[in-house]
Formats: structure tokens, sequence, C-alpha cells
């Protein structure tokens, strides 16, 4: 008996050793495809020619507090990072795409670490690839948007909402958690919706098993989260004109529950959105090559011409610039 316990130890062992070198292998090929996203200079594409013109045109002061231009939303802290790297860099595509690199690299070191820390054996193999090799995050690091940030964000805070629950927090380091959402809100605007799901299943988690942890977090962090999806629901509508809120609301219609929810609505609704994680291109269905190109993405196709911003030639023109650089 004892022989067969030290054989399946050792077989233990070297599973965990190959799971661990696997998952470090996905890790660096994540980090090189998006270096190599970022490396290969392509030409911006519509959404980032129209954001680019913003940073690039106007002042710190204008991007932190000002709406922008061309029916363009974005959280302030993503554009002052790219302003300060084209200050720093210049307004070629590398150093526009500077920030988003960066983000798309710890948003995947992170993935890894929550991944770690809520799968077991090769699960964690399986959502690790998932994430390093999904093209849309592959894409995001190598784009003018603040997307990839997004993810990074929702990542970091749900790794908050775990230490809230699994670790013992003093009063003090519940408050910093709470405070840390105002950072978040700068540089990413879903953080808001993130942060009001995480709450809820806090909620839902001390309703089950009323801890003690779980309770503090209630009480001090999360009024804190609240109070900062307020401020960032607030930041966002100064920050759009009426215009852009228009289309804002038009374009993005599809992606939120139909209201007032009826099953009639509800039902396909759900549907689409968990039948697209399989059928864009973006997500779960990947083509079979991607090269970054100056003809439009699929992404694009949504963008139509709603607003007046639209239809100008100064819109037109900006449609047709390939490169800044």
């Amino acid at each position: 008996m004892t022989e067969s316990m030290s054989g399946d130890t050792r077989r233990s062992v070297r599973a965990i050793a190959t799971e661990r070198h696997i998952l470090i292998a996905l890790v660096l090929l994540g980090v090189i495809l998006r270096i190599y996203q970022w490396a290969i200079a392509g030409s911006l594409w519509l959404d980032e020619i129209l954001i680019t013109r913003n940073i690039v045109a106007l002042t710190p002061t204008e991007l932190a507090t000002g709406p922008l231009a061309l029916d363009q939303v974005a959280p302030p802290g993503f554009l002052l990072a790219v302003k300060l790297a084209t200050m720093m860099f210049g307004s070629s595509e590398r150093a526009l795409w500077l920030v988003p690199l960066l983000s798309g690299i710890a948003g995947l070191l992170l993935f890894a670490r929550l991944a770690q820390r809520m799968l077991r054996g090769y699960a964690v193999v399986i959502a690790v690839a998932l994430f390093a090799l999904g093209l849309c995050l592959v894409r995001y690091s190598g784009e003018v948007k603040q997307y990839g940030l997004d993810a990074t964000a929702a990542i970091a805070l749900t790794i908050i909402a775990l230490d809230l629950r699994q670790r013992d927090r003093t009063n003090g380091e519940l408050a910093l958690a709470g405070a840390a959402a105002f950072v978040v809100i700068l540089f990413s605007q879903t953080a808001a919706l993130v942060m009001a799901g995480l709450g809820c299943a806090l909620a839902v988690a001390w309703l089950i098993e009323r801890d003690r942890r779980t309770l503090r977090a209630l009480f001090i962090t999360i009024p804190m989260w609240a109070v900062a999806s307020v401020a960032a629901f607030v930041m966002g509508e100064r920050s759009m004109l009426p215009s852009t809120r228009a289309f804002m609301h038009d374009f993005w219609r599809g992606g939120f529950l139909p209201l007032p929810p009826r099953l009639s609505t509800a039902a396909p609704w759900l549907w689409q959105r968990l039948a697209g994680l399989f059928s864009d291109p973006w997500t779960l269905r990947y083509p079979a090559a991607y090269r970054r190109t100056g003809t439009p993405l699929p992404a694009c196709a949504p963008h139509r011409p709603t607003t007046a911003s639209q239809t100008n030639p100064a819109f037109t023109a900006a449609c047709n610039t390939r490169s800044l650089a």
C-alpha cells in the first residue's frame, strides 16, 4: 500500500509540474501574440482614426473634462495615458497602441492568477488557453480602444472580490479596496457594471453562508463601489454631446435586455447572446487566419451613419484616412 501511495504521489507531482509548464507556455505565447499584434504596425481602422484625432488634437485638460468629437466616448484615464504615450514617443501607431499592449499583457497575467484560484487541474489550462489565444483579446492589445482595459479591470475587480471573501481584512484594507474603484472607473466605464454584479454576488453569498468576512465587505467596500459606479455614470453622461448620447444608445441597444422585460423578448435576446459566443468570429469561432489590413474588420460593420457628424465631409475624410503616421 505504501508503494501504491508513493506511486500516486509521484504521478500527482508530475501532473502538477506538467500543468504548470503548459500554463507558463500558454502565458508566454499569449504575450508573444500581443507583442506581435502591436509590432506589425498595420493601418488604423475607422474607430481608431476617430479616437486618435481627438487624442492628438485635444489638450490633456480637454481630454479629461470635455466631450470628444466625432461621436467618440472613452474613459479619461485611458485617453490621458495614450496622450502621454504620444507626447513621449510621437503619434505613430506603435505609440498609440502602447497602452492597450501593456493592459493586454497585464490582463493575461491577472487572468492566469484568477484561473488558478478558481479552477483545478487542466480546467486552468483550458481557461488560460482561451484567454491567451482569444482573437478579440489579442486584437484589443493592438488597437486604440479601451476594451482591453475593460477586460483587465473586470479581472482585477473579481480578484479583489475573491480576496474580500477568502481572507481576513482590516477595516483600512476594506476601505482601500473600496477606494480602488474610484481609480478603476477612470480607465474603464464598464467597471460600473462589473462592480454591480460583484456586489450582488457577494450579497447572495452572504445570504447563503452568513459569513462575517462578506458581511464586513458589504458594509465597507461595496457601498464605496456603489458611489464609484454612480460617479462613473455621471462622468460618462457629462462626457457626451446629445448627438453622441443618442448614437450610443442606438448602437448599444442590442447589448442590453429589452425593457420592459417580457418572456417573448427576453428569451430570444438571451439565446442570441449565448449563441454569439460561438458564432462571432472574434470570440470562440476562430477564423482560419487573421491579419491586420486596411480593409474594414467584421466588428466595423455595425457602424452606420446615424448622426450628422457621421455624414458630413469632415467625417467622410476621416473615414478615408488610412494612417496618421
